[in-house]
């Protein structure tokens, strides 16, 4: 069984680090995982001249291509963690 990674919204947002990321998935090195809350952050972070058909494309991509990677956070982490349950503030 790989390792179980979950991928942020840093390398997701990110074209080159998100294909190397995903890449190395393929590969069989790693499981990626990601929930909503992370693909909302993913859109908040994309270019704003990425245009809504492009954007919904990718994570339509995204859930085609890795079908078991979206996941529901249990609700004790959403409590527990603070940074799963909403985007992280960069000062």
């Amino acid at each position: 069984m790989p390792v179980r990674v979950v991928l942020d919204a840093t390398v997701l947002a990110r074209p080159r680090l998100r294909d190397v990321a995903l890449a190395l998935t393929e590969d069989g090195l790693y499981q990626p995982f990601w929930s909503d809350g992370i693909i909302a952050e993913v859109d908040r972070r994309l270019p704003q001249e990425l245009l809504r058909p492009a954007r919904d494309f990718l994570f339509a991509e995204l859930d085609r291509a890795f079908p078991d990677a979206r996941v529901v956070w249990p609700t004790t982490v959403l409590r527990e963690v603070p940074h799963v349950a909403g985007p992280r503030r960069h000062t």
